[in-house]
């Protein structure tokens, strides 16, 4: 039973750990992604391929971040902290990628702007 236990216990670690690198590998991403829109979105007329690649990579950043913050919420050991984010914060940058794919390609209406601003902002 001992045996079973420390497998157990080794397994769980693990995952762990496996989550806590993903959501740094992530964290990482997003930071590379910002840095690349102010180049090439930005501070100079983007292409049509640039546009291409920004708003694939925004969709699949905004994606696989929704999963680990999923496992996040439901994982009462790990903390987050550990990689320099709460899990709030962590929420937070998950939507704010959501905020800018609406504001790049989708229908931002002013209603949605509005809003977004009072839930960033404050206010009503």
């Amino acid at each position: 039973m001992k045996m079973l236990l420390d497998e157990f216990e080794r397994e769980l670690s693990e995952r762990r750990t496996a989550l806590l690198s993903r959501l740094s590998i992530w964290k990482m991403a997003v930071r590379i992604l910002k840095r690349s829109t102010t180049d090439k979105m930005i501070l100079r007329a983007p292409t049509a391929r640039d546009h291409e690649y920004h708003r694939a990579i925004l969709g699949y950043l905004k994606g696989t971040g929704l999963l680990p913050q999923g496992e996040l919420r439901r994982h009462t050991s790990i903390d987050p902290s550990n990689i320099g984010v709460t899990y709030d914060d962590f929420a937070a940058m998950v939507a704010e990628l959501e905020y800018q794919e609406k504001e790049w390609y989708g229908d931002m209406t002013q209603d949605f702007r509005d809003s977004m601003l009072a839930d960033v902002f404050g206010g009503s």
